[in-house]
């Protein structure tokens, strides 16, 4: 299993102890670009230019994704069948 399988596997199965940075790194493997930093914010946007495109606003509190927001990435993956891409 691979790095990033296993950060989806760990997203699905437990999102309120997904670290940020690998929220990121979940992000970014499903086309997602980064549109916006805030400077001093613990806000990011990510955006994915290709059909279908959506973007996300993902929080940092803690070194930790928001629950909530890990969640929505992996409807809008499986709404979109975006694991089946790879």
């Amino acid at each position: 299993m691979s790095r990033l399988e296993k950060i989806l596997q760990k997203a699905k199965e437990n999102p309120q102890n997904l670290h940020y940075k690998e929220f990121c790194t979940l992000c970014e493997y499903f086309n997602m670009k980064l549109r916006k930093k805030g400077s001093g914010s613990s806000h990011r946007v990510y955006k994915r230019s290709e059909p279908p495109v959506f973007s996300m606003t993902i929080q940092n509190v803690d070194g930790f994704a928001v629950p909530y927001q890990v969640r929505q990435l992996l409807e809008r993956v499986d709404q979109y069948g975006l694991a089946d891409e790879d």
